[in-house]
């Protein structure tokens, strides 16, 4: 599914993750706006807006930690987050397939994740 839609939208950040660590759309519109931004600052975690993601996902600054603590499983069920431009076709394919997260105010917990990974690169500096 990640390389059809990255194949569809080579602009787009695209990547999947654990339903675990996604617990609602605001969490995932909130980490990704975080990547977007160290992105357009030159500020990304790693070489990849798809690695920084993960990394902020998992409130980590180790990739194979991320990979293990907020990476989809194959054959497991997924999160796909897509930002940026896809064609019509494609969002249309995606909105029938899949499931929308729920919406609503952040919990503790998720604002917590919201604030560590934002804290992130200052522990890489």
């Amino acid at each position: 599914m990640k390389q059809s839609v990255r194949a569809g939208s080579p602009r787009a950040l695209v990547q999947t993750v654990s339903p675990a660590v996604a617990t609602s759309s605001t969490l995932v519109e909130m980490l990704t706006a975080q990547t977007i931004l160290a992105s357009s600052t030159g500020n990304l975690l790693a070489q990849k807006r798809e690695m920084d993601l993960l990394l902020r996902f998992a409130g980590t600054t180790q990739i194979n930690k991320a990979i293990e603590l907020a990476g989809a499983s194959k054959g497991e069920p997924f999160v796909l987050v897509v930002a940026g431009p896809i064609a019509p076709s494609l969002a249309k394919k995606l909105s029938a397939e899949s499931s929308p997260l729920p919406p609503g105010d952040l919990s503790e917990k998720e604002l917590l994740k919201v604030e560590r990974a934002a804290l992130l690169n200052a522990l890489r500096a």
